[in-house]
């Protein structure tokens, strides 16, 4: 079950690099500074979650099981949903998307996507409570940064539409 595991890592780690290499190169390209900062947080935690994983993967390919506190790491997901609430401060109607912005927002988005469907299905065979812990939180971050990207899309696309909608998630208490 070890080397199940290790293989799952290995692909995982594979998912990870390739969110950090898409979200570097997007903050370095980036045109909208608000945009740039997401990305760089973004980066930052897909390089906490590889960190993480090779830390278990050296644990698990040395024989040693999931050990508790696999799942706690830094992250950047409260960081970012707090970009977003300042963006209701500083709202501009009349922001500008540049396309290749929406186009790295859209890339984002689709591997943020890829990702929860592989650590879903990575969660289903985890039977170690350490590790399900830890597949959990992967699933939780990741959708973290999906919404982050969708929200930033739709902020970028359409500003109106994001401000009325996070206005009425503040009205609705959601």
């Amino acid at each position: 079950m070890g080397e199940d595991r290790v293989r799952w890592l290995d692909e995982a780690l594979d998912i990870e690099r390739e969110g950090a290499e898409c979200y570097e190169r997007a903050a370095s390209e980036c045109k909208n500074e608000l945009c740039k900062r997401v990305f760089q947080m973004l980066h930052e935690d897909e390089i906490t979650h590889m960190r993480r994983m090779e830390e278990i993967h050296a644990a698990l390919a040395s024989g040693e099981g999931w050990r508790d506190g696999a799942a706690s790491f830094e992250s950047h997901a409260d960081e970012v949903r707090g970009v977003f609430e300042r963006i209701s401060d500083e709202f501009d109607k009349d922001v500008r998307a540049d396309s290749s912005d929406l186009d790295a927002l859209k890339a984002g988005m689709e591997l943020e996507l890829a990702a929860i469907g592989f650590y879903s299905n990575w969660l289903k065979l985890a039977a170690d409570p350490a590790e399900r812990a830890f597949v959990e939180r992967l699933i939780k971050e990741e959708n973290g940064h999906y919404a982050a990207l969708s929200d930033m899309h739709l902020y970028l696309t359409d500003p109106e539409a994001w401000f009325m909608k996070k206005e009425k998630s503040t009205l609705d208490g959601a």
